[in-house]
């Protein structure tokens, strides 16, 4: 098994989650893609300047910009 997937499984067991197997692997497989993404970005050196905003904000729901 690989550390993904014990990873996954211990973790819908501690979430309650019912999942078949085929649906563990799924997961194991996504969570290892990420886990493989997240470590390339973790290696490119940036600064706080590299930062493409400072903080999110959403555009008003169309209701909440031009009130009737």
């Amino acid at each position: 098994m690989s550390p993904e997937k014990d990873y996954v499984t211990a973790m819908s067991v501690l979430l309650d989650l019912n999942l078949s197997e085929e649906q563990l692997e799924r997961v194991a497989e996504h969570f290892a893609r990420t886990k493989q993404l997240a470590g390339l970005l973790g290696a490119v050196p940036m600064t706080p300047w590299d930062e493409p905003a400072e903080l999110y904000q959403p555009c008003p729901f169309p209701s909440e910009a031009n009130p009737s």
